[in-house]
């Protein structure tokens, strides 16, 4: 019966790209591998794909009979700030019943196919712009990393994402420098001064959509920046994809970073504990300090790891020769 069905499976699968009225499917599949620890909302996967990096065309689905069973989104963004070799896949997951049956290297080699004919040379799994994960969660199933070490992907840096629970008290802050909301054209402004790249692209997103930006003032001049996350807002912040899983609001933290000028001088810290109080000011119990190495740093005002991940990169392979005539 097994291999009857797994031949018929096989007879009656097609691979093409996803239609808008699948995604709800693609949330079930993504859900019945990690919803414990990773719930997906629609409403995070439709932001995912209203993004200008995500190209319509490298997101893929398998289908069984017409029903999706499978699904690989990989991204080819062109921006300054990263290689035009580089390519992405932000995510894949087949459906349990129709696992070890090939339809996961099936997909990947229809988005690898596409991915060269974009000129990328280098695919990484996870850190994408507009990201879902930064990289292969802790909690992928053992068949994931099997996987990717068949295809040829490489382990590399593990990062985390923190929590800081505002119920408990913060460190205290020395207040030697002022901490305000910053206006839209001063934040951006500052950004193109001090992180030009994707730091710069995320916040000028974020802004867009009405989300907020803290600014560190020291001695009358903005010199530091905070991104911040607030419940509610329609904009989600990837620090906050999975704040279903506590038991209060949660808000987001980062990106943030201080002028060259003014580091090694503890006002990094106090920039953390000056956000985290603001966002506890604004009725939130939580805060999600996503995609970072900097756990020690962080655990200075009391967040600790909550999610780990580990980033994989693999080599394309090249487009074939075009035969002489």
């Amino acid at each position: 019966m097994r291999a009857y069905n797994r031949q018929l499976c096989m007879h009656t699968m097609d691979i093409g790209v996803a239609r808008p009225e699948e995604l709800p499917a693609i949330v079930s599949l993504w859900n019945e591998t990690f919803e414990p620890v990773y719930p997906l909302r629609l409403e995070v996967l439709q932001q995912l794909c209203r993004s200008r990096y995500q190209d319509p065309e490298l997101l893929l689905v398998a289908r069984d009979g017409g029903r999706p069973v499978g699904v690989i989104a990989g991204k080819a963004p062109e921006v300054s700030w990263l290689s035009p070799d580089i390519g992405f896949v932000s995510y894949i997951v087949v459906a349990r019943a129709y696992r070890k049956q090939g339809i996961g290297r099936a997909l990947y080699e229809r988005l690898a196919k596409r991915l060269v004919e974009r000129g990328c040379r280098h695919v990484c799994f996870g850190g994408d712009p507009a990201h879902l994960l930064p990289g292969v969660p802790q909690e992928a199933p053992p068949e994931t990393w099997t996987f990717l070490r068949r295809i040829g992907a490489r382990p590399s840096e593990t990062m985390h994402d923190l929590l800081l629970d505002l119920r408990l008290p913060l460190p205290p802050r020395p207040g030697r420098a002022r901490l305000r909301v910053a206006g839209p054209a001063e934040a951006l402004a500052f950004l193109d001064r001090v992180f030009s790249g994707r730091w710069r692209a995320d916040m000028e997103e974020h802004l867009a959509a009405g989300g907020t930006v803290l600014a560190l003032d020291v001695e009358g001049r903005m010199a530091g920046f905070a991104g911040v996350y607030l419940p509610g807002q329609p904009w989600i912040g990837p620090s906050q994809f999975w704040s279903a899983t506590l038991p209060g609001p949660a808000a987001g933290l980062g990106p943030l970073g201080l002028e060259r000028e003014v580091r090694g001088q503890g006002l990094g810290l106090e920039l953390v504990i000056g956000a985290a109080e603001w966002l506890r000011d604004q009725g939130s119990a939580f805060v999600v300090i996503d995609w970072t190495n900097l756990a020690a740093f962080y655990g200075r005002a009391g967040a600790h790891v909550w999610r780990t991940y580990q980033r994989a990169v693999a080599e394309l392979p090249t487009a074939s020769p075009v035969a002489p005539a």
